[in-house]
């Protein structure tokens, strides 16, 4: 399997989907936590009575991949291709990941090579990995805090000890 250049440890992802397919990118952020890879999500990272755009242009100005969920909805919103087209403009990483087989990609990624399953993203990450790309400490939470991704990991006294803060709103 080919990797996805670009990606280098501790950078972060953002999440592009329509909110009706809030179930499968809350499952793809479970991947992205489990392969420990810091990432954007709208329900996550933007809070209620904030400025929808700017946080969005924030996350993606923050972060070096976009992994776009294509499905019907998608195609519909307005959102995905306004944080892809963001994205391509400013040289970002796009990955699609296809979610329905009856659907092509859009113009705009008919050329990029797609992931169809959840296995298919995690297989991805873990080799990135093990080639050293993505974060490899034994990581146990990733949370947001002031604007940060902080990564701990257990210490050899059973407390947590601060592995890296990733800055992505």
């Amino acid at each position: 399997m080919n990797t996805a250049p670009g990606l280098q440890p501790g950078q972060a992802v953002f999440i592009s989907y329509s909110s009706v397919d809030q179930r499968v990118a809350e499952d793809l952020a479970a991947v992205l936590d489990r392969t420990r890879v810091p990432y954007f999500l709208h329900k996550k990272d933007i809070d209620w009575g904030s400025h929808v755009t700017a946080r969005v242009q924030e996350g993606l100005a923050d972060c070096a991949a976009v992994i776009v969920i294509i499905s019907p909805a998608s195609l519909k919103s307005h959102w995905v291709p306004f944080e892809v087209g963001h994205a391509m403009g400013t040289g970002k990483l796009v990955l699609p990941f296809l979610v329905h087989p009856a659907l092509d990609l859009p113009g705009y990624l008919a050329d990029l090579h797609y992931a169809t399953d959840l296995q298919q993203v995690e297989i991805h990450l873990r080799e990135l990995n093990t080639r050293g790309i993505a974060p490899s400490a034994d990581v146990t939470r990733f949370g947001p805090f002031s604007g940060q991704y902080i990564a701990y990991t257990r210490g050899q006294d059973g407390g947590s000890v601060l592995v890296e803060e990733v800055r992505c709103r």
